[in-house]
């Protein structure tokens, strides 16, 4: 019977995986003969559309519905083959700075790069302002033009070219709510929502903004964008920021976008910028910016990100001790893990490091609230203490500061081909003393 996870096709992962030995010779020369000719079945390109809603809101709102996209899967492992000879090949020409959909590149590594280089040129005794642009469904309607373009660019060959182009062409849609569905409609924008191959075709289209303009350092992740301006005087900086706007406008433009003025923002770093024009618009600066999950405020401190992550771990504990009262020990742990530990160490390597005393402290109760939910203990009780519970082996669970000292060894590891030492200045008296007792080794 097909699920919800089927595509038009009414054909499930499930039953693929179940008869995969029975279909493999099949399956291997449909994907052979797309990737030999050039060529992508019609009967693979449509997609199936369910709104889902947000649990915010009335649900007679249109806008309270998250569309969820859903492709044909035989179309998905084509997709997939494409995918991995196309990243392979492209990956060492895409930016430094662009980080969605790339193997070691994460929403993580994304906000440390970024909070470094903010406080890297705040050393330098620069003025630094960040302008967040955002593009209304930016996935659904970027050229494809210019991603055929990029692909020349880049060195693609024919067939390649041929496949992509083909793949783009005559993708079609339709919505299913319960038991009705629409008129199916094609569109010829965008490299289309819920396919293998769109998140890398938009890095392909989108890699000219990281080039667009010597005003600012880029930092994108799919389509969210941050530009980083930095200038020895407020003036400066903000006619910068001015300029900076028209030129990115300008790319939108080009790449099909439209802009969404209501969303832009604007933070400045060691000083307040000046309110911009967008659209008719007026863009007032903001203290701080949501960015990749990660508040930014504007004296660089992660008092509102603490704030909120507090928050989600009582809403987790609360929901542990509601949804969980029927389940054993074990499965609570389980929830704990998930709901808890998953909030924490979201991003934690942008900002577990950098806690102070204070926020360490915050973090902790929060999570105590949790423990004592998995250990079906009251709210407060000054009988039993958290340490009591890890003592009788109940649940064992990292302290805060356990778990940003090993989110920071394992920035370390990861970054260790590439992290940079200061040179040491030698000191003649140390040498003479190491040459006296090692002076084989000097």
């Amino acid at each position: 019977m097909p699920n919800g996870s089927s595509g038009p096709d009414n054909i499930s992962g499930r039953l693929i995986k179940s008869v995969k030995f029975e279909i493999i010779e099949a399956l291997t020369l449909l994907a052979n003969r797309c990737l030999t000719e050039g060529y992508f079945p019609e009967c693979l390109k449509c997609t199936k559309i369910i709104p889902v809603f947000k649990n915010n809101g009335s649900r007679k709102d249109t806008s309270n519905y998250r569309p969820i996209a859903i492709a044909s899967i035989l179309g998905k492992v084509v997709e997939s083959l494409v995918n991995v000879q196309l990243r392979t090949k492209i990956d060492h020409l895409l930016p430094t700075t662009m980080y969605g959909y790339r193997e070691g590149k994460s929403t993580e590594q994304a906000l440390i790069d970024l909070t470094d280089t903010i406080k890297e040129k705040r050393a330098n005794k620069h003025f630094v302002a960040i302008v967040a642009l955002d593009a209304s469904a930016a996935f659904d309607v970027l050229d494809r033009k210019l991603v055929i373009a990029m692909l020349r660019c880049m060195g693609a060959g024919p067939i390649m070219i041929k496949f992509i182009e083909n793949y783009l062409e005559g993708v079609s849609q339709y919505v299913l709510i319960n038991d009705s569905s629409s008129d199916s409609w094609s569109f010829d924008v965008g490299s289309g929502q819920g396919r293998n191959l769109s998140p890398t075709l938009y890095n392909i289209g989108t890699i000219t903004q990281f080039f667009w303009t010597l005003l600012s350092d880029f930092f994108g992740f799919a389509d969210d964008g941050t530009d980083v301006i930095s200038a020895m005087s407020i003036h400066e900086c903000n006619e910068k920021i001015k300029k900076l706007i028209l030129e990115r406008s300008k790319w939108y433009e080009l790449a099909g976008m439209t802009l969404n003025a209501s969303k832009t923002q604007i933070v400045g770093f060691g000083f307040t910028p000046a309110a911009q024009e967008l659209h008719d618009i007026t863009i007032t600066p903001s203290s701080s910016f949501k960015f990749l999950g990660l508040t930014i405020e504007s004296n660089l401190g992660i008092d509102i990100h603490v704030s909120n992550v507090c928050k989600k771990i009582r809403t987790a504990a609360a929901r542990i001790r509601t949804e969980g009262s029927f389940l054993s020990t074990n499965d609570r742990r389980t929830l704990y893990q998930a709901w808890v530990n998953g909030v924490i160490c979201s991003n934690g390597g942008a900002y577990l490091p950098i806690l102070n005393n204070s926020q360490t402290t915050d973090l902790q109760t929060a999570c105590n609230q949790a423990i004592r939910a998995v250990a079906k203990l009251p709210r407060k009780s000054r009988n039993i203490s958290i340490s009591d519970i890890h003592a009788s082996n109940l649940i064992c669970h990292a302290s805060i500061k356990q778990i940003a000292v090993r989110k920071c060894l394992m920035l370390a590891w990861k970054s260790r081909f590439t992290l940079r030492t200061s040179p040491r200045k030698k000191d003649p008296r140390r040498t003479q003393e190491l040459t006296a007792i090692y002076p084989l080794w000097i």
